[in-house]
């Protein structure tokens, strides 16, 4: 998935072991939303999804880490 250059990363910490959902439902802009393992490079990618109602579903293991990339598929920007 491209991103474009409006991407912005955030780093989470699994709580618990289960699912995460990561949802950009009524978006008003075409999203590109990804998933990567690790907490350095190189990322290891677990999960993607575009549009404007884009949502990752993906497993997590409690104390892993997650990097989470919300941006602008091919440059769109919204709110």
């Amino acid at each position: 998935t491209r991103t474009g250059n409006r991407t912005l990363w955030y780093q989470w910490t699994a709580p618990t072991t289960g699912e995460a959902l990561i949802s950009a439902v009524g978006s008003d802009y075409d999203v590109a939303l990804t998933a990567w393992t690790g907490g350095g490079y190189p990322l290891t990618f677990t999960a993607g999804d575009t549009g404007s109602a884009a949502e990752l579903r993906f497993p997590v293991v409690q104390g892993s880490t997650y990097q989470v990339a919300v941006g602008g598929r091919f440059s769109s920007a919204g709110t």
